[in-house]
């Protein structure tokens, strides 16, 4: 890497759904996107509370809880105005963003929403600081609030997570947004040197797995179908088990009868080890629903894990309908088998397949990690996104709205 001055880099207000971590899809891509980028050139506004586990990058910068999108009861209008909570109906506490930000000063701010909630605090922090932000939306929210084109526009950069999701907006909102995809480390390959062994299913169970955060509306509906194929799949001697892995509400998966003989949940794993539970696994499997209703909100996401499943070169099984960005993108590049309706005989004609002709399958998911350097590359994205960071704050420096930052073309270090 080209070597780069500490003092050009700019210092990065990263507003988020959720904070930097390694147990969700934000703060997997904060992790990922941020690598190289010092602790003490970041401060975190997350706006989400979820378990302890999603501070488990080893990230040492602060990361402060901002709920935005709280009551809006007459009652709560106090804490915001003593600087306890930071908005109330779309008022925000100027008390409350000068007690956080002290000790830090940025030079521009990167907002990774899903929520319009969390866009509008963002531009209010930019405009009361006068600094420059970027938009990256994640998780296709509903915009309805009157001022949010005229702040996509604003922007000094737009990022969508998808190819759709940035057609869509582009014609939607007259601006241009660039693609970002959360990025495949590199931990995740596999060493050509040491190829995943060909192992025949004929003396043991297969095994499906999934990592990362699991949610009822979006993931469960797949899963029951899974089960049953599953289940059905063994009663015809095809012996498969699915396992489960990241934070989810064992109680809650019992409950909707996800879980049975042949499908297992077994907790929260290490960054370390769900990487080697992903190589090693059969099959993995990205469940999504089928449901019209949440497609229709959700089909412009794109989810964090496919990279890393397609950079490991497993077989990868796609339980979701054609409208998902994700279907849209494995069928174009034929880097997974898609089941796009829910049907229980599909899903069971496809693991009997695999059952029957295992290399076939796992040849063609050689390419997977190929495809995955192409379009989700780590050190390109990351670099990319970098830049684009130092190059917003820049403009607004040589503008003479910022003179604590210098501007620089190095790159950070990965």
């Amino acid at each position: 890497m080209t070597p780069f001055d500490y003092n050009s880099i700019p210092a990065v207000l990263v507003l988020s759904e959720e904070p930097f971590g390694l147990d969700n899809g934000f703060g997997v891509t904060l992790h990922n996107l941020f690598a190289g980028w010092p602790d003490e050139k970041l401060y975190v506004f997350y706006a989400h509370q979820h378990s302890k586990s999603d501070h488990n990058s080893g990230r040492r910068t602060p990361q402060i809880h901002c709920p935005v999108n709280a009551h809006h009861g007459r009652r709560y209008a106090l804490p915001m105005l003593l600087g306890i909570k930071p908005q109330w109906r779309e008022h925000y506490s100027r008390l409350w963003l000068n007690l956080h930000l002290k000790r830090f000063k940025p030079d521009v701010i990167y907002i990774l929403l899903h929520s319009e909630s969390t866009l509008l605090f963002g531009e209010w922090i930019a405009k009361s600081l006068k600094i420059p932000f970027v938009v990256h939306v994640a998780d296709a929210p509903t915009f309805r609030n009157s001022k949010t084109p005229h702040i996509l526009r604003s922007a000094a950069v737009r990022y969508a997570i998808s190819e759709p999701m940035a057609r869509e907006y582009r014609s939607r909102y007259d601006a241009p947004f660039n693609i970002l995809r959360n990025p495949a480390s590199i931990d995740y390959y596999r060493d050509v040197a040491n190829p995943r062994p060909m192992r025949s299913p004929r003396d043991r169970r297969l095994t499906i797995r999934y990592l990362g955060r699991l949610h009822s509306w979006l993931h469960y509906e797949s899963l029951r179908l899974l089960g049953q194929a599953v289940n059905e799949c063994d009663q015809a001697g095809v012996a498969w088990t699915v396992e489960l892995y990241g934070s989810a509400d064992e109680a809650d998966l019992r409950k909707a009868e996800v879980l049975n003989s042949q499908v297992v949940y077994c907790g929260t794993v290490s960054r370390e080890t769900g990487i080697k539970i992903l190589q090693e696994a059969d099959l993995l499997v990205l469940p999504l629903t089928y449901q019209p209703e949440t497609i229709a909100a959700y089909k412009y996401s794109f989810p964090t894990k496919l990279a890393e499943y397609l950079a490991t070169g497993v077989p990868i099984l796609v339980l979701a309908d054609e409208a998902a960005a994700s279907v849209s993108f494995c069928q174009e590049h034929s880097v997974a088998h898609c089941i796009t309706s829910p049907d229980v005989h599909l899903i069971k004609q496809f693991l009997s397949s695999f059952w029957s002709e295992p290399h076939r399958i796992i040849e063609e998911a050689k390419r997977n990690p190929s495809v995955c350097k192409s379009h989700f590359g780590y050190e390109s994205t990351t670099l990319m996104f970098q830049n684009s960071l130092c190059a917003a704050a820049s403009s607004h420096s040589v503008l003479g709205l910022n003179n604590q930052y210098k501007p620089t073309s190095h790159s950070l270090p990965l």
